[in-house]
Parts: C-alpha cells; structure tokens; sequence
C-alpha cells in the first residue's frame, strides 16, 4: 500500500518520503519538520482498517481523516 502510495504522489510531482526506522512518532513529525515538509500522511493500523489516512499539516498543526483513493486527489488540491 505505502509503495504504491508514493508511487502516485511523485507521478503527479508530489516529493515523498517514507521512514522504515522504528523511531516515535514525535521523532518522525521532527524530522519532516527539519524537512520543512508542508503535509504529513500518517497511515497506521487503524487507518488501514478505515481504508483512510491521517493528513496532517504541518504549519497549522490541523489534522484530517481522507480516505486513501481521494489522497493524491486532497494533496494536490492542497499544494
């Protein structure tokens, strides 16, 4: 799902990271942060289970339910 994911965004010009270290979360919002990264898209268990994903922004703080097959969709709108 992630791969596939960041393989949408960046066909639409979106850059993607992904973190495989098992660092907190606090760690990671951190460090896209010092990446001055403008959205955050958290997908965890539970998001999987609601077929949605957490988007968050990183200048407001503000966070949001989307489901996954409008994602790339919000995104773009948003940037």
């Amino acid at each position: 799902m992630g791969f596939m994911l960041l393989d949408e965004l960046r066909k639409i010009g979106i850059a993607t990271q992904i973190d495989f270290d098992f660092v907190s979360l606090k760690s990671q919002l951190r460090q896209a942060n010092k990446l001055n990264s403008k959205f955050v898209v958290l997908i965890g268990d539970n998001e999987l289970k609601e077929n949605m994903a957490l988007l968050k922004d990183m200048a407001t703080g503000k966070q949001e339910k989307v489901n996954l097959a409008n994602l790339t969709k919000e995104l773009k709108e948003k940037i």
